[in-house]
C-alpha cells in the first residue's frame, strides 16, 4: 500500500541537506525524478537506514559528490542521495532520524572532485 513519506535529500549541486516529501513510496518514477536520473540503486547504510542514489552517477562526465562518514566507514557518492528507512519487509518508510545528525556526517566535495568507478565483490559465507 503506497503512502506519503518524508525523506532527507542530500544535494551536492546546491550543497543542501533538506527534508522533502515523496507522495508515493512505491513509485520508482518519483525517486528517479527527485534523483534526476533514469536508474537508481539502494545502499544499506546500517540499522534500518537506506539511501537511494544514481546507479550511473560515477559514469557522468561532470558531477558533484558528497562524502558520508560514519564510525566504521567513509564513502563518497556521486549525485543526489535520498535517505529513508526500510520497514524490514522491503518497503520504504519515512526517515525517522534527526536531520542535525545527518548534517554532521555529510561533507560536500569541492567542484572538480572526481571519483573513478569500481566494482567490489563481497563473498557470502
Amino acid at each position: 500500500m503506497s503512502k506519503s513519506i518524508e525523506v532527507i535529500v542530500v544535494d551536492p549541486f546546491a550543497e543542501t541537506i533538506t527534508k522533502k516529501e515523496i507522495s508515493d513510496n512505491e513509485s520508482p518514477e518519483e525517486f528517479s525524478k527527485m534523483l534526476n536520473c533514469d536508474a537508481f540503486d539502494v545502499v544499506r547504510l546500517g540499522d534500518d537506514v537506506i539511501m537511494y542514489i544514481d546507479d550511473n552517477g560515477l559514469l557522468h562526465e561532470t558531477n558533484r559528490y558528497f562524502k558520508l562518514e560514519s564510525e566504521t566507514a567513509s564513502y563518497t557518492y556521486a549525485g543526489i542521495g535520498i535517505l529513508a528507512c526500510d520497514d524490514g519487509e522491503g518497503g520504504t518508510v519515512s526517515f525517522d532520524k534527526d536531520i542535525k545528525n545527518v548534517e554532521k556526517l555529510i561533507e560536500f566535495m569541492p567542484e572538480g572532485h572526481k571519483e573513478e568507478p569500481f566494482m567490489k565483490f563481497v563473498p557470502i559465507n
